[in-house]
């Protein structure tokens, strides 16, 4: 898992995004790293949505370490 302090604008990132309308819901996605004009902020771009990035994002440099994790966390065997 990243932490914020190792990304840069411009990165791609893998992360994981629940469902809202079902909470046992949630997905692998790849995002870019953009910072704000306005207030020097970064957000990820997901799918034409924009995201404030922060440390409740988990964040992974690869998708075979997000679908390790989504699996740890959301496998039916565990």
């Amino acid at each position: 898992m990243l932490h914020l302090s190792e990304i840069s604008v411009g990165d791609k990132v893998y992360v994981m995004f629940r469902n809202p309308h079902s909470p046992d819901v949630a997905n692998v996605h790849e995002t870019i790293v953009s910072e704000s004009a306005e207030t020097g902020n970064f957000f990820l771009t997901a799918d034409g949505e924009t995201y404030p990035l922060d440390e409740s994002f988990a964040l992974f440099s690869s998708p075979e370490q997000a679908e390790a994790a989504y699996e740890y966390y959301f496998s039916v065997d565990n």
